[in-house]
């Protein structure tokens, strides 16, 4: 392995993932698997744009038996993880089989999916800004002063838990505006001879990035945040230990 790249890419993004691993090879890099987030690439030796990919979202089927049929038709079997299986073949020997592509079903299932994704989104965005306004209640009964320094440090887990929450709704507006400009695109190319294969619109593609950013930023402020309070707190029990012993 020669480089290792993190990219959130969604389980229904299968063309945009065969786009940006033929991407990375005209760069130099060839696929050689993913842990999760993240995807692993070797230095290619060999000539660029040689390589083609097959990116699919398992809906279910027999995997192994999928494998073999893609082995049989030439693919070379790359990898896999709890929801992606993801082939290679060279240029030359790709084949556009029903068996490949399945295409008029495929997108109408991760058309469903997606709906229900931003669906599930939505229900949990007023859920949580639900609690989040219950809680400043709470706190204000009890006589705290929201953002004093006993609010802040009393609602760690809070402050916490509403910035991963806007985080979200970072992910989650692009997801959505994504959504309507493909569904759009859809339907315009409905009756006509052209295939819309999915790329991300590259809105999605900044507010992505911005939302990747935005979670490390999250994640270093809680633990600092974290250290703190600890401290914070530590300085009133040892005031205590000394006041009673």
């Amino acid at each position: 392995m020669d480089k290792l790249i993190y990219h959130n890419f969604q389980y229904y993004e299968t063309d945009e993932i065969e786009h940006y691993l033929i991407d990375m090879e005209e760069e130099g890099y060839i696929f050689s698997g993913m842990k999760g987030n993240f995807l692993m690439f070797s230095r290619l030796s060999e000539e660029k744009g040689k390589y083609s990919y097959k990116v699919i979202y398992n809906i279910g089927r027999n995997i192994n038996e999928m494998i073999e049929n893609m082995k049989r038709d030439g693919w070379e079997f790359v990898c896999q993880n709890g929801y992606l299986i993801i082939f290679r073949t060279i240029m030359q020997f790709r084949k556009n089989n029903d068996q490949v592509s399945e295409r008029e079903k495929y997108e109408m299932i991760r058309n469903i999916r997606r709906k229900k994704v931003l669906l599930v989104g939505f229900l949990f965005a007023l859920i949580a800004v639900f609690l989040c306004h219950l809680y400043i209640v709470i706190m204000k009964k009890y006589d705290f002063t929201v953002f004093s320094k006993e609010f802040f440090i009393n609602s760690f887990a809070f402050i916490i838990g509403t910035a991963f929450l806007l985080s979200f709704l970072i992910y989650y507006i692009a997801e959505l505006y994504d959504y309507i400009v493909w569904n759009k695109m859809a339907r315009s190319s409905m009756g006509k001879s052209i295939t819309v294969r999915y790329e991300r619109t590259n809105f999605k593609k900044i507010m992505f990035r911005l939302g990747d950013l935005y979670k490390i930023a999250v994640v270093l402020f809680g633990v600092i945040f974290g250290i703190y309070i600890l401290l914070e707190t530590a300085s009133w029990i040892i005031t205590a230990s000394v006041v009673f012993t």
